[in-house]
């Protein structure tokens, strides 16, 4: 049996679908969590895969406060100020060098 083409009616038919499937699409992406959070998990994938690794800056530190450094404090909120003061001015001091 050949396969025929379809009417004129037919294919605007398939084009009104095809355009409702793609907006309804771009719609669930932006306003349906699920679909949200997949569509960010999958441009993270991407990135992380595709992308050429950075070079790290020199200038940036990362300082963990974990709750070691917290137990010698009487109070943990706000962190200590002298405590933050005498660590930015041994970052300074190791930067300096």
């Amino acid at each position: 049996m050949p396969i025929s083409r379809p009417g004129p009616k037919r294919l605007l038919l398939l084009i009104a679908v095809a355009l409702f499937a793609a907006a309804a699409a771009m719609l669930g992406a932006r306003h349906v969590a699920l679909i949200a959070q997949a569509e960010q998990f999958v441009a993270d994938v991407r990135t992380a895969t595709l992308l050429p690794p950075e070079p790290q800056d020199a200038n940036v530190v990362v300082v963990a406060v974990t709750e070691d450094t917290l137990a010698r404090f009487p109070y943990r909120s706000p962190v200590d100020r002298e405590f933050l003061g005498k660590l930015i001015e041994t970052l300074e001091a190791a930067r300096r060098r």
